[in-house]
């Protein structure tokens, strides 16, 4: 959709095909008890100027709404319980998570010598430039809570692009930090952003900005290579291009690009929101939300604080939280049937906040095949796909390079530039 709106602004005639009946995928956003109930992105990170753009010139700037102060405040679930993820130097150096051994041990990364495989897991990665300490308690529950996947599994270089960038070009993660200046907008927000009413205005507004040019519920059947042409083949109809861009997921783009990619791992998930009456909490929600390593926890990847986060999502006097369970870790739960998620969450949620109250209401949303998971090699099997693609034909999204929604706008807007050209 981003792609489509970028060509169109270009003046570039632009065909975009949906098999769906609706646009946006794994967005999607449902008004519940006057709640707003995000069934996939909860938020997009800031710093991106692509997607800040992209929301800009599509007139939604004034309906961001900024996550609440207190969500800087973030908590990883450990052997010790509840452990808050410091926010400055101080924090770092008293709490018990980073402690002064691995507070050293990071300022010790720029002298750490750049790592040969880029095949590299991320605990591997991690380990080596800021400690196996700080890499044992922090990847685990942060590459779970983010892209519902396994430190040991997922490549370092593939996840972390834009980290990994900072060590090849500056050969250290704080150095090149500090160096970086990337370009800003003063009214981009400084802190995770959604919309007043929820992640689905985005693509709400992608649709109506291309309706002329939008088709849903069409599915391609066939791609042909015709001259110097394709034709894109749906169900009902064909329409002749110069270059083709399949977004879909590698699973359903095996198809029609490579069947090789119809095993490239996902990981299901299951997103279970839980309101609750707000004086019934044991203690106040005071911050995002927690993750949950492994060795404490594998039935559960963590919950986010949703009516703390961004507090027009809930109405006053309810307390929304989000939980994940799946991933990679358990992907079987995500076939638990609704009930069974509801109470499984509601007994994680005894045990970690104390929170024995019944909720409200609550909802439940499942996503199969799940997160793309870049596991190991990952970076050179893309490379071969696309160095092998004919004239023309590209692969974008999510599936392939950036999990996150501001990763998939910046794909949008550089592709965009070379077609363009």
């Amino acid at each position: 959709m981003a792609l489509g709106y970028r060509l169109q602004q270009a003046g570039v005639e632009t065909h975009v095909i949906e098999a769906a009946p609706r646009a946006g995928g794994a967005i999607a956003t449902e008004q519940h008890d006057d709640c707003v109930v995000e069934c996939g992105p909860e938020s997009l990170r800031p710093g991106s100027m692509p997607a800040w753009e992209l929301i800009r010139d599509l007139g939604l700037a004034p309906q961001v709404v900024g996550a609440d102060a207190s969500a800087k405040r973030r908590y990883l679930l450990l052997e010790e319980g509840l452990v808050r993820t410091p926010e400055g130097i101080l924090d770092a150096l008293r709490g018990p998570l980073v402690g002064k051994r691995s507070f050293l041990r990071i300022f010790a990364e720029p002298v750490v010598r750049p790592g040969a495989d880029r095949s590299a897991s991320v605990r591997d990665v991690l380990a080596r430039r800021l400690g196996s300490r700080l890499a044992d308690k922090v990847a685990d529950p942060v590459v779970a809570g983010i892209f519902g996947g396994d430190p040991h599994a997922l490549e370092f270089a593939s996840v972390f692009a834009r980290v990994q960038a900072l060590e090849d070009q500056h050969g250290s993660w704080l150095v090149g930090g500090m160096r970086r200046r990337a370009p800003r907008d003063p009214a981009a927000p400084k802190v995770p952003f959604t919309f007043r009413d929820g992640m689905q205005t985005l693509t709400d507004t992608l649709v109506e900005a291309q309706r002329d040019q939008l088709r849903l519920g069409a599915r391609v059947t066939g791609l042909e290579r015709t001259g110097g042409a394709w034709r894109v083949c749906t169900d009902d109809d064909a329409v002749a291009v110069d270059h083709v861009v399949i977004t879909a997921p590698a699973h359903a783009a095996a198809a029609l690009v490579d069947d090789s990619l119809s095993d490239w791992p996902h990981a299901p998930l299951a997103s279970v929101h839980l309101a609750f009456v707000e004086a019934d909490l044991p203690r106040p929600l005071d911050g995002f939300g927690w993750l949950a390593h492994s060795r404490v926890r594998r039935d559960v990847l963590g919950a986010i604080w949703v009516s703390a986060v961004f507090r027009s999502h809930a109405r006053p006097g309810v307390a929304l939280i989000r939980m994940m369970v799946g991933g990679a870790r358990m992907p079987s739960l995500v076939d638990e049937s609704e009930h069974g998620l509801v109470e499984h969450c509601r007994g994680v949620l005894a045990d970690v906040q104390g929170l024995h109250a019944t909720p409200l209401w609550t909802h439940v949303a499942r996503h199969r095949p799940g997160i793309p998971q870049y596991v190991r090699g990952h970076a050179a099997r893309l490379a071969r796909l696309r160095r092998d693609l004919p004239a023309g034909l590209h692969v974008a999204g999510w599936g392939y390079g950036g999990i996150g929604l501001a990763d998939g706008m910046t794909a949008a807007s550089e592709l965009a530039e070379r077609l363009v050209r």
